[in-house]
């Protein structure tokens, strides 16, 4: 019969022997206890020595992933201090362009100045040469409104020459026809009868149905027909002064009507009191025929100021 117990005898050097005694389910158990956590600590060894190359795997590509993105910040920093620098460098020479642009609107404004109190200089003249008197109201009893310094010199001179523009605009200058004058202002020898009369125009020769003009802006205060002119406009200018349009053929405004200065008014005819085709025009002030040629003569100066 089999034993169950497997008998172990240690010996020593002295010749005597120890027995020692197991049972061999424990044995086998024991061993196949021991193999099993052989096993899993070899296993877990495994797993671990695996863990930790990929961990230092895993960690490689962190720190290279940190350098990259390290990196990265790099190049964005430098981009950003080259932007900064760029946009100080072109705020810098957009502000040399603005002074620039400043100075040049400042030298021009000066000569424009300049050429404005020359130019306003030659109105005063026209408005002196023609007699014509600035009419203002300095009474300090009906006045007011906000203290405003006119130390600036430009002021002045936008006020000085509206005034005398909106005089000159209004103004009966230059020629209603550009032809010969036929019969100048003043005595003369009247064409119909011989008699020395006093003429209070200027006939100027013409064609019928040659453009008449407007010399100045005004309202049309007489389109009719009228003895001794026939058919005539009357213009009324403004500050006392109005114009005569005489021996029409054709009127082309109505009373009331606003005209400009060049405006085709009429055409020339032979209409009333007249030996053959042509423009009588007067120039009156306040009701006096005063001589148009005066205000002819100057035509040439308003349209070197007003250019």
């Amino acid at each position: 019969m089999t034993s169950k117990k497997l008998h172990l005898i240690i010996t020593g050097e002295s010749g005597k022997g120890r027995t020692v005694a197991f049972e061999k389910t424990t044995l086998r158990n024991s061993l196949i206890a021991l193999a099993t956590v052989a096993c899993i600590l070899s296993v877990s060894a495994f797993f671990g020595v695996h863990n930790i190359q990929k961990n230092r795997q895993l960690q490689a590509i962190i720190d290279s992933s940190e350098a990259v993105q390290q990196q990265q910040l790099n190049a964005l920093k430098t981009q950003l201090k080259t932007a900064l620098s760029e946009k100080e460098s072109l705020a810098d020479h957009y502000q040399q362009k603005l002074d620039a642009f400043k100075q040049n609107q400042e030298a021009l404004l000066e000569d424009r100045i300049s050429d404005f109190e020359q130019r306003s200089k030659v109105i005063e003249t026209v408005i002196n040469e023609l007699g014509v008197k600035v009419k203002t109201d300095k009474a300090a009893d009906h006045s007011g409104g906000p203290f405003i310094s006119l130390d600036d010199y430009s002021d002045q001179l936008i006020t000085d020459a509206d005034t005398y523009l909106s005089l000159i605009k209004k103004m009966p200058l230059g020629f209603p026809i550009y032809t010969e004058i036929s019969s100048p202002f003043g005595p003369r020898n009247d064409p119909m009868n011989k008699h020395r009369a006093f003429h209070e125009g200027i006939d100027f020769k013409g064609n019928t149905g040659d453009s008449v003009r407007s010399t100045g802006d005004a309202v049309v205060k007489k389109a009719g027909y009228q003895s001794g002119y026939g058919n005539c406009i009357v213009l009324q200018h403004g500050n006392g002064y109005e114009t005569m349009y005489a021996h029409l053929s054709k009127r082309l405004v109505s009373r009331g009507d606003q005209v400009k200065r060049g405006q085709i008014i009429g055409r020339v005819g032979s209409t009333g009191r007249s030996t053959g085709p042509h423009l009588h025009y007067e120039v009156r002030h306040w009701g006096k025929a005063i001589n148009p040629l005066k205000y002819m003569r100057v035509n040439g100066m308003t349209v070197t100021a007003s250019n």
